[in-house]
């Protein structure tokens, strides 16, 4: 489990939020989709952790590999390649990745870096025609106000696909 105190200074009042998320990352999008998101969320109180960034040929390559392991880092601007640190008032399962996402629950804050780093290591293991993928994110450097540590985990995706000789 991860934990991390985040605080904002405004007029004078101290606001804290402590961000503890289990780190078990979910996927929405594959090799065929136009976006990865990549989140963690949590419930008491409704938070999420998301990841956004374009379903590129280099992109892939982040959750399809062809070698072990592999690294890199996308420059978050924004636009395309986003981090966002989002309260919900309600479960945020009900909106993220939903086709029609409910319309009882909404964003109530969101906090997006406009700079910074995604960074990823992605190692994978092959067993008897299966791939086993596992891909560790952290993010550095965002210029998102709540947040006091230059660097920090996000959390790790593991997925596996059946590779062909």
């Amino acid at each position: 489990m991860f934990a991390i105190t985040l605080f904002s200074c405004g007029d004078g009042d101290v606001i804290e939020f402590e961000l503890d998320f289990d780190q078990d990352l979910e996927l929405c999008g594959d090799i065929n989709s136009e976006n990865y998101l990549v989140y963690d969320v949590k419930t008491d109180p409704n938070e999420s952790l998301i990841l956004l960034f374009p379903g590129t040929t280099a992109n892939d390559l982040i959750f399809y590999p062809q070698e072990s392991p592999t690294e890199g880092s996308i420059t978050i601007n924004g636009s395309s390649n986003r981090f966002n640190y989002r309260l919900y008032n309600g479960d945020p399962l009900e909106i993220i990745c939903q086709d029609i996402p409910s319309s009882e629950v909404s964003v109530t804050t969101d906090y997006e870096s406009s700079g910074g780093s995604i960074n990823y290591v992605t190692t994978f293991v092959d067993d008897e025609g299966t791939r086993t993928v596992t891909t560790f994110f952290t993010v550095s450097n965002t210029d998102i106000e709540v947040l006091t540590l230059d660097s920090f985990s996000i959390g790790t995706f593991t997925h596996s696909y059946t590779i062909e000789d």
